[in-house]
């Protein structure tokens, strides 16, 4: 794996990056509860892969769960 520093950015910058991308899939998630993957990917501006590490992340935190996980499911989001 290469290092944040090897490709220009410091690092700090890479967790401010995720920090932001997290905080904006939250409150999309807030305001949606029944948004996509694909959805949230177009409002932010980054892949649906991307999307599905974040959702991921927030999930192992115990951030958000999905409730029923079909098409028509909803995001719960638990405030800290």
């Amino acid at each position: 794996m290469v290092q944040a520093e090897e490709k220009g950015k410091p690092e700090g910058d890479i967790t401010k990056t995720t920090t932001k991308t997290l905080v904006k899939i939250l409150g999309l998630m807030r305001e949606r509860p029944d948004i996509t993957a694909e959805e949230l990917a177009e409002e932010i501006g980054i892949t649906k892969n991307g999307i599905r590490y974040h959702i991921k992340k927030l999930k192992s935190q115990g951030k958000i769960v999905r409730i029923d996980p079909s098409k028509y499911g909803q995001w719960k989001v638990f405030d800290e």
